[in-house]
């Protein structure tokens, strides 16, 4: 099953071979220096035949191959997935994806190899859009569970960069502003309880996910260490079509309680307001402390957001203003809606050539390009804008 094609059958089916590594006679004796990475529900392999997934597993100073460089996390939107977020074929607002190929993932077909020394990983949660869809996890919670999914399978151990699209960039915001509220306070990295962590994987298991269980949980933080392994190791975040300040469709959908609809706190979270102004002010306090570098992409078309025989709806989902959290670099992609700003055409992409830039230029694997660069125009290509910073 592990040389499936199929991305869900693949990954999962590596994780359970990574996962027994460890208990070797010969993995026990490698004396490694970190433990070895346990995959949680949700936690996904984007190239599950990477050699470097099996020197972690098997321990760094006995493995044939190299351990990673770097890891580059991918974190889907509202309504999104660990792999149908990241295709390479266009799609429209409601399209219902059957089982999606390796080779149909451009971090696994495209982005890998242009940085084979980094382990590309995704995470799967759960968003709906109307409360009667399902129970979600409030913000907050979500973004906690998250941050120790990803501390399990060894994210923070080394440099990493995370790729989000829309909700996906504020949850990676509310994670890292987390950990800076806490190491400010003078504590660590936050724990989550193994109830709560089960009751999360429960939900998760209940959305008819194919999933691995881990066979150990991670340690945490060190003793007395009062740092965020995640939050010290954050070196970029690419940011597709996040809605910084809110998008006015999330307003727009408390008029649905007129016909008895409820949008979901995940809807909720996306209004315009406070909080989101915040959290992006405490992350800009986060890129201006630590060096984070940032890229934003901005939707330059209008998305098809309802198709009927009677006609078509279409309307901006993340205005530029709201997509541009006011540090950092914004790339304009002309020609591309909501859901397709996080799924290059090719190689050639704009998109594409700007991320392996950018994730070369965050210094990840020793002299690399410079990162976030563009050029402006007005022929729809890209747009860029700097910070002074």
């Amino acid at each position: 099953m592990a040389g499936d094609e199929n991305c869900d059958l693949s990954s999962n089916a590596h994780k359970t071979l990574l996962h027994l590594l460890p208990f070797a006679p010969d993995a026990a004796a490698n004396g490694a220096a970190l433990p070895a990475p346990t995959f949680s529900d949700g936690m996904h392999l984007m190239s599950p035949a990477a050699a470097h997934h099996r020197a972690l597993a098997a321990g760094q100073s006995g493995a044939a191959a190299a351990p990673p460089e770097a890891d580059v996390v991918f974190i889907h939107g509202l309504r999104g997935g660990p792999f149908d977020t990241w295709r390479t074929e266009a799609c429209g607002w409601n399209y219902s994806p059957a089982g999606m190929p390796l080779s149909g993932s451009w971090p696994t077909a495209w982005l890998q190899p242009e940085v084979p020394g980094a382990r590309l990983l995704s995470i799967g949660y759960h968003s709906k859009i109307l409360d009667w869809e399902g129970v979600t996890i409030p913000f907050e919670d979500q973004a906690r569970f998250l941050a120790d999914k990803l501390r399990r399978a060894g994210v923070g151990d080394r440099p990493v960069v995370f790729v989000c699209h829309s909700l996906g960039g504020l949850l990676v915001k509310q994670m890292l502003v987390s950990a800076f509220k806490r190491q400010q306070a003078g504590g660590g990295e936050d724990r989550v309880s193994a109830g709560a962590a089960g009751a999360a994987e429960g939900d998760a298991r209940a959305d008819g996910e194919t999933l691995t269980r881990a066979p150990a949980a991670r340690p945490q933080e060190e003793e007395g260490g009062g740092v965020d392994r995640i939050l010290a190791n954050t070196k970029g975040i690419v940011f597709f079509s996040t809605p910084h300040y809110g998008s006015w469709m999330a307003e727009a959908g408390q008029n649905l309680r007129i016909v008895g609809l409820k949008p979901s706190p995940d809807v909720e979270i996306l209004r315009p307001g406070p909080y989101l102004e915040a959290l992006n002010d405490e992350m800009g306090a986060v890129h201006r402390r630590d060096g984070v570098r940032i890229l934003s992409f901005a939707e330059a078309d209008r998305t098809n957001v309802f198709e009927s025989r009677m006609g078509t709806i279409s309307t901006e989902v993340v205005s530029l203003e709201s997509a541009y959290p006011g540090y950092g670099d914004i790339i304009v992609l002309g020609g591309t809606d909501h859901v397709n700003s996080c799924k290059p055409r090719s190689v050639e992409d704009v998109a594409f050539v700007e991320v392996v830039r950018f994730l070369k230029g965050c210094g990840l694997f020793g002299a690399g390009g410079e990162g976030g660069g563009g050029k402006g125009g007005k022929d729809g290509e890209t747009e860029t804008t700097t910070d002074a910073e």
